[in-house]
């Protein structure tokens, strides 16, 4: 994040914490409207843009699908959006995934529902995001 948009969002969220909560909530459905974006993995991916470009956590991503190979289980605790659910999903991998933040979970669920076409995911709770 640039330093001025920093600046911005600190002043914002100091001075008038209203205006900083509508902007993020907003920002947060309209991520959940966009199309998903196909991704070098395999898979498709809503929410953040530049997550899905391939160059987003490269090395972390490399480290990542070398132990997810010796692995039958994936278990993802704070999940976000799913990326790397996603990505171990599209492996034919196991997935268990926890994410308390309802706007992510609203994310999370739309990308293993576009991954399911592409793996073995599928999934399911007993509590819906509200």
């Amino acid at each position: 994040m640039s330093s001025i948009r920093l600046v911005a969002k600190s002043l914002v969220d100091s001075w008038i914490p209203g205006i900083g909560y509508v902007y993020r909530r907003l920002r947060d459905e309209r991520a959940t409207l966009l199309d998903p974006t196909p991704t070098p993995f395999g898979f498709k991916l809503a929410g953040n843009p530049s997550m899905a470009d391939g160059s987003f956590e490269e090395e972390e991503i490399g480290v990542f699908q070398k132990y997810l190979e010796q692995a039958s289980t994936f278990i993802d605790i704070g999940a976000n959006i799913g990326f790397y659910t996603c990505l171990a999903a599209t492996r034919g991998k196991r997935v268990i995934a926890v994410e308390p933040l309802a706007s992510n979970l609203r994310l999370l669920y739309k990308n293993l529902v576009c991954s399911a076409k592409h793996s073995k995911c599928s999934g399911g709770t007993d509590t819906k995001p509200e």
